[in-house]
């Protein structure tokens, strides 16, 4: 007896390949992609229809950001804004240290975890070393970067952000202080 192909609708007279309990011609049950036949080899149900295992990859599989490889099976996986990268691959761009689950800042385009960017790229006060982050009010003179409790008069120790001064060599001074 004589079967129709479950994709063509055509009688089937020569052999059949048998899917999820449906007949099909060997020439119909191809690669929804590349056509390529899928009688006997692996291959995947994507949007109900039927692809290969390269094409699956090429059309579907993710990539990593980092190393361009696919991410596949099993594999653990971090998804950021801009893409997907192995877990291995997502790392401070310093250091090397792997940032999946933790705290980090995007400096220039890359990832770097907060030790290294507080070590090499945060603002820093000119007189304590501390970073200078979050809502801290901070002072900038001459493209330098100071705690408003830090930028302060050199001999009595008055704040000066907003306030007139004067330089005595590398001292700040107010000017009470510079008048004397």
């Amino acid at each position: 007896m004589s079967e129709k192909c479950y994709e063509c609708n055509r009688m089937i007279t020569d052999s059949t390949v048998r899917y999820a309990n449906n007949p099909y011609h060997s020439t119909c049950f191809v690669c929804w992609h590349c056509r390529k036949p899928l009688a006997g080899v692996t291959f995947q149900m994507r949007d109900d229809k039927k692809v290969c295992k390269d094409c699956n990859r090429s059309h579907y599989a993710k990539r990593c950001v980092a190393c361009r490889n696919f991410i596949e099976g099993t594999v653990k996986y971090v998804t950021r804004d801009e893409g997907t990268y192995h877990s291995d691959c997502f790392v401070c761009a310093r250091c090397r240290k792997p940032l999946a689950g933790k705290s980090f800042t995007e400096h220039e385009g890359k990832m770097v975890c907060d030790d290294c960017y507080h070590e090499r790229y945060a603002k820093k006060c000119e007189v304590c070393r501390n970073v200078l982050e979050g809502n801290i009010e901070f002072v900038k003179y001459d493209e330098k970067f100071y705690h408003e409790e830090c930028f302060v008069c050199n001999r009595c120790r008055k704040p000066l952000s907003g306030e007139s001064f004067r330089l005595r060599g590398s001292q700040r001074m107010c000017i009470p202080c510079s008048d004397r």
